[in-house]
């Protein structure tokens, strides 16, 4: 969970963020969200916040991330624009194991 100002800056982030990206969570305070994710889905993540802006009550976007040390990580994140803050509410959810089984599956078919 994190909270990101109206540049899409980090402001702030829960701990748990760390164990999954594998960065301490004071790092990531004051960094852009799109410096998250690997460089290709930028467009697709400022289409979303975009989005939020404009008036969709919650969006939600399933991105590749690296962690820290390398890794690939398939995040399924889910924005919401708030006006009183002026900053978006960001939950994200590791969804690598199951895109991990829709690969092996269509290795198989």
């Amino acid at each position: 969970i994190c909270f990101l100002d109206s540049q899409c800056t980090i402001r702030e982030i829960a701990g748990s963020a760390e164990k999954l990206l594998k960065r301490p969570a004071l790092s990531m305070i004051g960094s852009p969200f799109c410096g998250l994710f690997v460089r290709e889905e930028e467009a697709k993540i400022e289409a979303a916040l975009d989005q939020c802006r404009g008036g969709t009550p919650l969006i939600s976007k399933e991105l590749r991330a690296k962690d820290a040390l390398g890794g690939d990580l398939y995040l399924s994140w889910h924005l919401e624009w708030s006006e009183s803050r002026k900053g978006f509410y960001c939950i994200g959810k590791d969804i690598s194991a199951a895109k991990e089984l829709e690969r092996l599956k269509a290795e198989i078919s």
